[in-house]
């Protein structure tokens, strides 16, 4: 059988900089909009400009989804990590109840 290993206080790591990632592509469709505002107002009456304006929509609702995504994701490693960690202290607790039950068994002789 496999071993498992796991370390609770890198998984909840991972979860934190996946929750900054997601701050760090927020601001990505503004300046965007911004962008394609400016190009549909010099480019009035050519498909450039409404295109432009389009794709900056589209690009706005993937980040959005991205954003939500991310952040949903960190915080479900956050979450998965504290569970380990509980549950290794859970196991942990126990099997020192059994190690303190067993050394505190009369001593059989033969």
């Amino acid at each position: 059988m496999a071993k498992i290993v796991a370390d609770p206080v890198k998984i909840q790591a991972a979860g934190e900089q996946l929750r900054m990632y997601s701050r760090s592509i927020r601001p990505a469709p503004q300046q965007l909009e911004l962008d394609a505002t400016r190009t549909r107002s010099a480019n009035t009456g050519f498909r450039t400009g409404m295109a432009a304006k389009n794709f900056a929509e589209q690009f706005t609702s993937l980040v959005d989804r991205l954003d939500k995504r991310t952040l949903d994701e960190g915080k479900n490693t956050v979450d998965s990590g504290k569970a380990w960690a509980e549950a290794d202290e859970d196991a942990e607790s126990k099997l020192s109840t059994i190690e303190s039950d067993l050394q505190n068994l009369p001593k059989y002789r033969k």
